[in-house]
């Protein structure tokens, strides 16, 4: 049971409905619903250190909740489950030890809940879910026709024919965290701007009931129906094995890159939620690949997954976060969408030697899983690789600048990470770099010799010391004769550093 629940009673005369907060301290597991909700900014009514007391001894009046709160309320005293978590009046907000225990529990209590309510249609608490939605096509009557219809058992019923529903997105769809409680819930009851939708994890295809509208779920990226069931199926079906094939792992590898994706264009109120956010689904993956998780990448696919390359397209690069998040290595460092390259025909050039993460005390203290899933302080990777150096030379306004080699402009595109302060001006001046060597795509035999068509590596700024901090990653390939020459000459060139040891932090 989550440390405290809410219990939905009735005044003895009047049996107005009002919400009692309790400690379950020792209590026996009972069934409870849980909320999944966007805020939608400061909470009117809230559990605090002030209100604590009030809230386990008189209760909260349901005249002063908020409309999803209420509707939420509503929906679980008809599934006659009257206990209810909502993150707001079940953790002391403000208290940052509290929040940091509960935090770290959320994983479990959505995993646990019976059913989880999402509210997927209010863009804030104060705008409920459960009222009339606007009819549909009502933009374009003369597109809307009735039909008759001979239904199964022979009597004569009708169907409604609409335009097509282009894809749209729900606004719970943005929220970050909203993706785990979606993914670890068991069961779902979504309400959503067209559609209301009974999901259960289990179910062995990708149906769910739905109210009528349609058979199928209004399709859109940010929720990615689809790419749920595929990887929950990919787990449940590798747990079922004493050691999972390797083809199950790639694929199971691949269904995580795909979840980071959608993910990371999902936004948090707070940065540094970045990986306690996806904690419990890491922690799912985690049981399953039987690795090692370092701040957001496995241990034993590190060198490709080092690879990831941030923003979307069009380019949505920003400033680095002023409070850290993760070592410069992870993509959870960045507030930005990002993507991690699927690889096979790939040779890593670099040797991973150390990684060596140091997890908040927050996580070691109260995390319900392994504390590597959770919130780190500080991270460095130790690699052995070809290192050269470099200027980084601004480019033009989308993502793509140019480095520069002792010979001139490499045939080389850089991608940056995010909106570094020296480059922001146009007129800025080169920034010194350096390009380490880690993968070679594309090896194949072309007449009986090799042919190389992609080399893909890290650009770093050097800290002293030997350390350095990740800028981006850069790419070159053949494409044409002129520019193979030039590809040649550019690998000579990298290759021919001698291998250094270095640390990445």
């Amino acid at each position: 049971m989550p440390s405290r629940i809410l219990e939905i009673k009735q005044v003895p005369r009047t049996h107005d409905t009002f919400l009692q907060l309790y400690e379950t301290r020792s209590r026996p597991q009972e069934p409870y619903v849980a909320l999944s909700y966007c805020w939608g900014g400061n909470q009117p009514v809230k559990t605090t250190k002030e209100t604590l007391r009030d809230h386990l001894r008189l209760g909260i009046k349901m005249q002063n909740l908020p409309d999803t709160v209420k509707h939420a309320v509503r929906v679980a005293e008809g599934l006659g489950i009257l206990k209810i978590w909502i993150d707001a009046f079940c953790i002391i907000q403000g208290d940052r030890l509290d929040e940091a225990r509960e935090i770290a529990q959320m994983p479990l209590i959505y995993s646990q809940a019976t059913v989880t309510i999402t509210a997927s249609r209010a863009i804030g608490v104060e705008k409920g879910f459960l009222q009339v939605r606007p009819r549909m096509a009502d933009d374009t009557p003369n597109q809307v026709f009735e039909l008759p219809f001979r239904c199964s058992d022979n009597q004569l019923g009708s169907v409604v024919l609409l335009p097509q529903v282009e894809p749209s997105t729900e606004p719970l769809d943005t929220r970050a965290w909203a993706l785990q409680e979606r993914f670890l819930s068991p069961r779902i009851l979504e309400y959503g701007t067209l559609q209301t939708r009974w999901i259960c994890q289990h179910k062995n295809d990708s149906g769910f009931p739905m109210d009528g509208y349609k058979a199928l779920n209004v399709y859109n990226n940010e929720r990615s129906d689809v790419l749920f069931i595929n990887a929950l199926k990919a787990i449940q079906g590798a747990s079922n094995l004493d050691s999972a094939a390797p083809g199950q792992l790639r694929d199971l590898r691949h269904h995580w890159y795909n979840l980071v994706h959608v993910y990371t264009h999902r936004t948090l109120t707070k940065g540094t939620d970045r990986l306690p956010a996806i904690s419990g689904i890491a922690a799912q993956f985690g049981g399953i690949l039987r690795d090692e998780y370092k701040a957001g990448l496995w241990k034993s696919s590190m060198g490709f997954e080092l690879l990831w390359t941030s923003g979307g397209f069009p380019p949505a690069l920003q400033p680095r976060p002023e409070e850290y998040q993760a070592p410069s290595w992870s993509w959870a460092s960045l507030n930005v969408p990002v993507r991690i390259p699927m690889r096979r025909d790939t040779d890593i050039d670099i040797e991973i030697l150390d990684c060596q993460i140091k997890i908040q005390a927050a996580s070691v203290d109260f995390s319900v899983y392994d504390a590597s899933f959770g919130a780190v302080d500080s991270g460095s990777l130790k690699v052995k690789g070809r290192l050269q150096p470099a200027e980084w030379i601004h480019g033009d306004v989308l993502r793509k600048r140019y480095v520069q080699g002792p010979d001139g402009i490499l045939p080389a595109s850089l991608y940056p990470d995010a909106l570094e302060s020296e480059l922001v001006l146009w007129d800025a001046i080169p920034l010194p770099v350096f390009l380490l060597k880690v993968s070679t795509l594309g090896v194949e035999q072309v007449s009986g010799s090799l042919g190389i068509k992609m080399v893909n590596g890290l650009v770093l700024r050097e800290q002293g010391d030997s350390k350095f901090s990740r800028l981006g990653v850069f790419e070159f390939y053949e494409s044409d004769e002129v520019r193979n020459l030039q590809f040649q000459s550019c690998l000579d060139w990298l290759d021919g550093s001698p291998m250094q040891t270095i640390t990445i932090v």
